[in-house]
């Protein structure tokens, strides 16, 4: 009875977030962190009240130190051993202690100017077509987070939930243009692991074209690469290798590799493609638009077409004959839901899909 008379005069706020650092096809790497308005705030005992979407990710019902979650904060020294714990399912306890006796000697959590790291929990995934939905239950009975005083309840103020499609999808080269006869822009369906994007070894261009310099867009899908002098009319290659996206799915063996002309993107390229493609779409996730390009190398009828999971159709973007080409169309998803979706190009011979996610 003190402690909830004494909490009522608290002006103590707290804060959360969520950050997913690291994913593969079988487990999802979640941080927890909090801050405080003021950042004069230590933690004292507190009991963290978080739900989860079974249907998409899931944790052991006896979570394990050290193999299903780590504590980097309030774990320890004056702190009592942190634990994880799974009452109920879909639900998460982050149970943290600072003893009585070790009252007003906790760990103080940062302002509103950065972030404390509090547990990394690993999730099974049960769904890789699903989306990871987890979210703070500040309104649970069982909620309470305390100041080191360990009489004063710190009020919960902004707490940011986290929705995860879970990307296991290789990035792609989408195309290669000169900007002039020495600066070639490249596009991929996906932004990109900055640190492999930038490295000049991952990239390669055939007749004797030696590479410079390279920098990278602000969505990191964009890479203009400075080389030596191109020749107008010539044909050329690019190929990358070894470049990761921010999962760190390694580029597509298969659309890795672009042919372009030796002349400035501005004049037009009579170029015929060799081959059938259907390019993932970009941006992916979206919303509420996306871009889907392809390309024909006979012309035909042709009907690219959208479906929900369930094979129901939602769009049909083109339905008509087109000559060899390349292609590009807007997608938009006005009334949709979230969710994947499935578009499939169709031509004489040729059929292919790919899945896309539709994010609100």
């Amino acid at each position: 009875m003190i402690l909830m008379l004494a909490s009522t005069l608290s002006a103590s706020e707290i804060n959360g977030r969520f950050i997913v650092t690291n994913t593969d096809s079988s487990k999802l790497a979640v941080l927890l962190q909090i801050n405080s308005n003021t950042g004069n705030e230590a933690l004292g005992g507190a009991t963290i009240v978080l739900g989860f979407d079974t249907s998409s990710i899931n944790l052991t019902s006896n979570p394990i130190k050290n193999t299903d979650y780590i504590f980097h904060n309030f774990c320890g020294n004056n702190y009592s051993p942190a634990t994880i714990t799974r009452p109920m399912k879909g639900r998460i306890w982050v149970n943290i202690d600072l003893p009585f006796n070790q009252s007003n000697s906790g760990t103080v959590i940062s302002d509103t100017s950065g972030w404390t790291d509090v547990v990394t929990i690993y999730f099974d995934i049960a769904n890789i077509n699903g989306i990871a939905n987890l979210y703070w239950l500040s309104g649970s009975p069982f909620w309470g987070v305390y100041k080191d005083d360990n009489l004063t309840l710190m009020e919960p103020n902004q707490f940011q939930n986290i929705n995860y499609y879970y990307d296991i999808t290789a990035p792609e080269l989408v195309s290669a243009s000169l900007l002039d006869s020495d600066n070639l822009e490249l596009e991929f369906t996906e932004a990109l692991d900055s640190t492999s994007a930038l490295n000049i070894s991952n990239y390669s261009i055939n007749n004797g074209i030696n590479i410079l310099g390279i920098s990278i867009s602000t969505t990191q899908n964009i890479i203009i690469l400075n080389t030596t002098s191109h020749t107008v009319g010539d044909q050329y290659t690019i190929t990358v290798n070894n470049v990761l996206d921010l999962s760190g799915n390694l580029i597509s063996g298969i659309h890795n590799t672009v042919d372009y002309t030796g002349q400035p993107s501005g004049i037009e390229d009579e170029k015929v493609p060799t081959e059938f493609l259907l390019s993932q779409n970009y941006p992916n996730p979206f919303n509420p638009s996306t871009r889907i390009s392809w390309q024909s190398p006979i012309g035909s009828h042709q009907t690219l077409t959208v479906y929900d999971v369930l094979g129901n159709e939602v769009a049909t973007l083109v339905d008509e004959f087109k000559p060899a080409g390349s292609y590009e169309i807007e997608f938009n998803s006005d009334n949709l839901a979230s969710g994947v979706y499935i578009y499939r190009l169709q031509t004489d011979g040729f059929t292919e899909t790919k899945k896309m996610v539709l994010l609100r």
